[in-house]
């Protein structure tokens, strides 16, 4: 089995980390990253130099000046100069994202602040990350609801199925006790309904004024993409469709992967093996199993030539990239 060795470039192109690292995630803004080195993860500045001492079992990202790490089998947080913000008690800590993170202990989930300080109880049996200042969980493995940053309920649980909210709107569902839908479409921050769902099935998140749909057409789904009124403005003629992204979604057509624009037109052929986002303008493709990865931008043009084994989209100016040795 081929060793696989990480780094990092920037998106010009230019090797800024080699490939030496056994694993590392993408730098935070200030530019410290965490690497694998020997099963051990460290945190570096990009010189390479140390950002501070300390090896954990686990580490990622520093979102906000807050650092997720694992120590004797438990997370918690660690400030950028390494400074332990919270007890390691939980079993797993999520990104943070809007000032909170998602954590787990045993079987239940609950958010914290960026102090560290529980925002609600870990007493939920799921939870996804906060959105638009709602946070979905589950009570009891029934029905989903929303909290807000307090950790008040403000949209009760009811929904048998529901998703984070994407401007304002998120798709819920609410089924029979014979497992048949009743409810479906949209609600807004207060749980009301804004679109129903009519001849298309389920609903994507919005996001740049569109979301996805999926419609039955001669007895197969095939996905198009509705605006905030709910009215069908892409025609659903695709095998799948992404939410968009920097105006770009990516769509499937005979399990290859291109990319429309926001009024539907195919503006990057569906050339590419696997599906692919834009960030910070570039996406990571490639043509065929024995290809390497490149990055094209938002017109399908190549702007960083084949030369990884793996690579991963930018974030913070830096894209992660592997080589097999």
């Amino acid at each position: 089995m081929a060793n696989v060795k990480w780094g990092l470039i920037d998106r010009s192109g230019k090797q800024i980390i080699p490939c030496r690292y056994d694993f590392l995630w993408w730098p935070s803004a200030t530019g410290i990253f965490p690497a694998m080195i020997d099963g051990k993860w460290h945190y570096f500045r990009l010189d390479e130099s140390y950002a501070f001492e300390g090896e954990f079992e686990d580490a990622s990202t520093c979102v906000d000046g807050r650092c997720v790490v694992r120590l004797n089998s438990k997370e918690g947080l660690i400030d950028e100069n390494g400074t332990r913000i919270s007890p390691f008690e939980f079993d797993a800590v999520e990104e943070f994202n809007e000032g909170r993170a998602v954590v787990r202990k045993g079987e239940y989930y609950g958010f914290v602040d960026r102090d560290g300080i529980a925002k609600t109880p870990v007493h939920f049996s799921d939870a996804f990350s906060f959105s638009e200042s709602r946070g979905l969980v589950r009570r009891k493995s029934e029905y989903w609801g929303y909290v807000d940053w307090n950790g008040e309920i403000v949209i009760p649980f009811q929904f048998d199925e529901a998703d984070s909210f994407g401007e304002g709107l998120a798709y819920v569902t609410k089924k029979a006790s014979n497992g048949k839908i009743i409810e479906k479409g949209y609600v807004d921050l207060d749980g009301e309904y804004v679109i129903r769902a009519t001849e298309w099935g389920s609903g994507g998140r919005f996001s740049e004024g569109l979301a996805t749909a999926d419609f039955s057409r001669g007895g197969e789904l095939r996905m198009g993409y509705l605006n905030r009124q709910g009215e069908v403005v892409i025609e659903p003629r695709f095998e799948f469709g992404s939410y968009f992204r920097e105006g770009r979604a990516y769509i499937r057509r005979k399990n290859r992967y291109g990319a429309i624009d926001s009024s539907g037109k195919v503006v990057i052929k569906p050339l590419f093996l696997g599906a692919f986002m834009f960030h910070e303008g570039l996406a990571v493709v490639r043509l065929s199993p024995t290809d390497r990865f490149s990055f094209i931008g938002r017109d399908g043009e190549q702007v960083i030539p084949e030369r990884f084994d793996h690579a991963s989209s930018f974030k913070n100016g830096y894209a992660r990239v592997a080589m097999e040795v």
